[in-house]
């Protein structure tokens, strides 16, 4: 959904900005029909065309508390741990990362310097000194010197994803005692 329009049905279910669908039907007169937690209903082929959009891809942000069957990161940029560890907890089955690099640098590298960087309550000027062009080549001054040290932060990283895994299998569990009583 690209706006905050909202589209009440006869059924009183309400259609809302970041819910998400299912399709489970396309008719011939473009209108579709769609399930969700709230029940199923068939969108109007005007309001498909103006209001939806596939939700297939999502800030790290947007799908905090979100869970998906496969998770995929795109490390394009430099992030810092936050940026790492909410969307590598979020697949069910999987969850993969993809990492840009250049010249000498290694995805790991990459993905080591990034955990082991906060950028919460930075001043201006020491943000703007990590991601100025020229610095961005010289290992940070804060993260991993060594590969045990690169090493030790993908263990954490780990760790982390089999906690977060852990966490939602034992909801899924209670959600489904709860179901069932």
């Amino acid at each position: 959904r690209r706006n905050d329009r909202r589209l009440r049905t006869d059924r009183d279910l309400m259609v809302k900005n970041r819910d998400h669908w299912t399709i489970t039907d396309i008719h011939r007169d473009g209108s579709i029909t769609v399930s969700g937690s709230t029940g199923s209903i068939r969108l109007p082929g005007e309001y498909v065309t103006t209001e939806v959009e596939l939700g297939y891809a999502q800030t790290s942000h947007a799908n905090q508390g979100r869970t998906v069957d496969v998770a995929l990161l795109l490390v394009d940029s430099p992030t810092d741990s936050r940026g790492v560890y909410t969307p590598m907890t979020r697949g069910r089955q999987a969850n993969h990362a993809y990492v840009v690099t250049e010249d000498n640098q290694t995805a790991l590298g990459l993905l080591g310097e990034a955990i082991s960087r906060d950028w919460i309550d930075q001043p201006a000027l020491a943000r703007r000194d990590q991601l100025d062009p020229h610095n961005a080549r010289q290992p940070a001054q804060d993260g991993p010197g060594t590969e045990t040290e690169v090493d030790e932060r993908m263990k954490q990283i780990h760790q982390a994803l089999e906690r977060g895994r852990a966490r939602r299998r034992e909801q899924e569990r209670s959600r489904s005692l709860g179901r069932s009583l």
